[in-house]
């Protein structure tokens, strides 16, 4: 399950081996082997760094369920954040969209793609 979980969510946030790799510290070929080889099981450090980096429980990676209190509780915070755009100075609103439209845009395509992917048939099952 674990290698199917890693594969797929890499895939959502549009993630490369290679950007997996610089982020957490461990190699490509660990990378790869995790995502592809059968068998291959990252210790629970490299499990941890993964984790993290991809901000997922360990439990949701080792699949389990994606913890519904935590994204709630995420919601709560931009919920916060857009009440309080009032107070904030012009520049500061203008900052945040730059930084948030791109995110936002890419985030559109990359549902957009995976559910035409899904009308197809495809998976984002990594081949094994």
């Amino acid at each position: 399950m674990f290698k199917q979980r890693l594969a797929s969510i890499m895939e959502i946030k549009g993630m490369s081996d290679e950007q997996l790799s610089l982020r957490t510290g461990l190699s490509r070929t660990a990378i790869w082997n995790y995502k592809t080889k059968k068998g291959s099981q990252p210790s629970l450090s490299n499990a941890k760094k993964i984790a993290d980096c991809l901000k997922v429980s360990l439990d949701y990676l080792a699949g389990g369920e994606l913890e519904i209190a935590s994204i709630r509780t995420k919601r709560k915070d931009v919920a916060n954040l857009l009440h309080h755009l009032n107070d904030l100075a012009e520049e500061d609103i203008y900052f945040l969209t730059k930084m948030i439209l791109p995110y936002a845009q890419k985030t559109d395509a990359r549902r957009k793609s995976i559910a035409e992917n899904r009308a197809k048939g495809n998976t984002f099952k990594s081949k094994t």
